[in-house]
């Protein structure tokens, strides 16, 4: 069970019901970033609670402050509650990078707004906007990019835990929820 589009009680509710590990294949920290997609410690708790994994939402436009500096704290933060093994990196980043070609990004801006239904700015949400396929992490503008990652992690202190971070976390919660 991805419960990563879920709400606050929809998340804690599954957790506490599933019989096997649940997961947050793409988020953050709500503790560090209030944001309706970002999950509480109480939720992130609960998925630990129940041999869960949680992937690190790797997506500027969830961000205030879009950098790898943020990312760190906000791994760090997972870390903190579930430990080096239970997380990893998930960017949900997809058709808004920077190589989305300029021809095909107005259809790209109307279908996010049409299907998200942000067509306008909120408390929570601002629309999705032509501007932020150019945002990125740094250098991590696009897919082709994602060696980035792995040095920023290096240069953060992570090397210990590179390749769990970069996918063996996620394939052992695989085999758990396979297993179970």
């Amino acid at each position: 069970i991805d419960l990563s589009h879920c709400n606050r009680e929809t998340t804690l509710d599954a957790a506490e019901a599933s019989s096997t590990p649940v997961a947050a294949t793409h988020t953050h920290c709500g503790a560090l970033h209030d944001h309706p997609r970002a999950k509480s410690d109480a939720e992130l708790e609960a998925i630990a609670a129940g041999d869960g994994y949680v992937g690190l939402l790797a997506y500027p436009h969830q961000y205030e402050q879009p950098t790898f500096d943020t990312l760190a704290e906000h791994l760090e933060h997972l870390i903190s509650i579930l430990g080096t093994d239970r997380v990893g990196i998930g960017t949900d980043w997809g058709v808004t990078t920077a190589d989305v070609p300029d021809s095909l990004r107005p259809g790209v801006v109307s279908f996010i707004r049409r299907a998200t239904d942000m067509k306008e700015k909120t408390e929570e949400y601002e629309p999705f906007s032509m501007e932020k396929f150019d945002t990125g992490f740094g250098e991590f503008k696009t897919y082709e990019d994602r060696g980035v990652i792995k040095e920023e992690l290096v240069d953060r202190g992570f090397d210990d835990h590179i390749d769990g971070l970069l996918g063996e976390n996620f394939l052992s919660f695989w085999e758990r929820v396979c297993e179970a």
